[in-house]
């Protein structure tokens, strides 16, 4: 015969089934999403000579997202994002005094196993801006947003495993 603990017999018989909830990514991609806008009068002018159309010095472009907004449909993931482009003097770092410029970009992801209810998570959102002035007067400027990020796309599923009960409760 051997000696037998009591003290093991106890941690065998603490392990029982148990239910956890946990997430089982459906898919993961790399998005991007691209939009533009025509500016106002008073951001174009900050940002070019209205009777030249030369660019002026030291002016640099912030896009900031004001909000985003997401959604999964089937076999889809649908984006929204609001970004605010401001201009910048890039020798003082300074906003220069025009009011900022709105603009949308709508995305739609493909994710075959989507579907409507499964978690949608965003991650490394980065938006980006840049600016083309017209050739021709009155030399009109367009932003162009793009935005990337990585869209990761979830279900809630219950996992059944044999876990110890807490030995201090």
């Amino acid at each position: 015969m051997g000696f037998t603990s009591p003290q093991f017999d106890l941690i065998r018989n603490r392990f029982i089934p148990r239910r956890i909830k946990a997430l089982d990514v459906i898919c993961t991609q790399d998005a991007q999403a691209f939009g533009s806008s025509n500016t106002s009068s008073a951001f174009a002018d900050a940002l070019r000579d209205p009777d030249t159309g030369e660019l002026v010095p030291n002016r640099a472009l912030v896009a900031t997202i004001n909000d985003m907004f997401g959604s999964v449909g089937l076999g889809k993931v649908f984006n929204r994002y609001r970004i605010s482009v401001s201009l910048i003097d890039t020798t003082t770092n300074e906003p220069v005094g025009v009011a900022a410029q709105l603009v949308v970009v709508d995305d739609e992801v493909t994710c075959p196993a989507a579907r409507p209810g499964d978690i949608l998570q965003k991650k490394d959102i980065q938006p980006n801006a840049t600016f083309a002035v017209d050739i021709a007067p009155p030399f009109g400027v367009t932003l162009f947003v793009w935005v990337t990020s990585c869209v990761i796309v979830a279900r809630e599923t219950i996992l059944k495993v044999r876990a110890a009960k807490f030995f201090c409760r």
